[in-house]
């Protein structure tokens, strides 16, 4: 799967594709910029955010140009949504007095709110994932120790937030997501099963209080499935990925369905390559996109929703002192857009960002002839 590199690099970021843009160097720090959150919104506006140094960072791009990266509270691991009004929501991790809790933030106006406490629990609050509804309702899910081991919380903001734990969702690294056709959210995470101490990836769906019971999507008993990714699809279908340990090495595991009615879990990945943090997306409502590392370097399959074969994995870019984190977002108009966190020579890691035109362009009529689809 090996390609002939284009002829440029900003710090070390070696493209390899020269169907995507230029790498840019988006962080451009001196610190260790990782765990980047990419959103795209109206007017093509891009938005990033990323973990730095235990702050979390962020900035926007309008018309091609970056803003100053500006730090807007202390913590790890942000995630992030935008509503259908454009405003931005945030939440992330914090430590404070040995205890992990999630905080949350809102960018309007071109302003950011002071943080607010989100999970209001007694344990350790980690590895929080965001979603807001068609309504505008924020949701909000992470992994809470309160009753002794990790389990799933569910929180939503009413003018204060409330939250509960979710039934039997035992586990950890959740990732959740928004079916916008039937205003429904959808949960994925990692737990052991009851016949294994290997973790499994887990599904299940709802809205407010009522939420389906969870199912095993990976059903590995013998392996580690973790790094789950998720997308919703205007069809109606559910789409995951997730890295699969054997021995040493991982590989890129996928499945699509909806509950109940899953495809069995396909590689998508070189067997003979370590492959690890898949990234998912859809874009035109038609086409879906899969990106994930390998080492230092990241590589991108794609196929079409409507059944089609994936297309051969190619590499996108690689860089020699080691990258990861990728994460892929979608412009109104198709455009693919991708961040990652990249070692360099003169930073402990920076935030860098790619564009890829629309994959199927306006339809043109002519007599007895279509263009613009590719």
């Amino acid at each position: 799967m090996s390609t002939s590199a284009v002829p440029w690099s900003s710090r070390n970021q070696q493209l390899h594709d020269p169907a995507w843009s230029s790498p840019e160097n988006v962080s451009s720090s001196y610190g260790r910029a990782i765990n980047p959150v990419l959103l795209t919104g109206a007017d093509d506006v891009a938005h990033l955010l990323w973990e730095e140094n235990d702050r979390i960072y962020h900035v926007l791009r309008r018309a091609n140009q970056w803003t100053t990266p500006r730090a807007i509270a202390t913590g790890q691991r942000p995630a992030a949504s935008l509503a259908p009004d454009g405003r931005l929501h945030a939440v992330f991790s914090n430590e404070f007095s040995g205890r992990y809790n999630i905080f949350y933030a809102t960018w309007t106006n071109d302003t950011w709110t002071l943080p607010r406490l989100v999970s209001k629990t007694p344990g350790s609050s980690l590895f929080p994932t965001l979603a807001v509804d068609r309504a505008g309702v924020v949701h909000a899910a992470w992994a809470d120790t309160s009753p002794g081991f990790s389990v799933i919380y569910h929180g939503w903001l009413e003018n204060t937030w409330l939250n509960e734990p979710l039934g039997n969702a035992r586990g950890t690294a959740p990732v959740m997501t928004l079916d916008g056709a039937v205003n429904e959210l959808h949960l994925a995470y990692q737990a052991s099963s009851i016949n294994s101490t290997a973790r499994d990836v887990f599904h299940m769906q709802g809205q407010g209080y009522v939420w389906s019971l969870p199912e095993n999507i990976s059903i590995s008993p013998n392996n580690e499935s973790l790094g789950v990714a998720m997308a919703c699809a205007p069809d109606g279908s559910t789409h995951l990925a997730w890295q699969e340990h054997t021995d040493n090495k991982a590989q890129i595991r996928y499945v699509s369905g909806q509950m109940n009615g899953w495809t069995a879990p396909l590689a998508l990945s070189d067997e003979a390559a370590d492959a690890r943090e898949p990234t998912l997306l859809i874009t035109q409502g038609r086409q879906l996109s899969l990106a994930w590392r390998e080492v230092d370097t990241i590589h991108y399959r794609r196929r079409e929703l409507t059944g089609a074969e994936w297309i051969p994995a190619k590499e996108l870019v690689s860089n020699p002192l080691g990258l990861s984190g990728p994460v892929l977002a979608a412009s109104q108009n198709g455009q693919l857009n991708l961040a990652w966190s990249g070692w360099s020579n003169t930073s402990q890691r920076d935030i860098f960002f790619s564009q890829h035109g629309p994959l199927f362009g306006p339809k043109v009529y002519l007599p007895g002839v279509a263009i613009g689809e590719r």
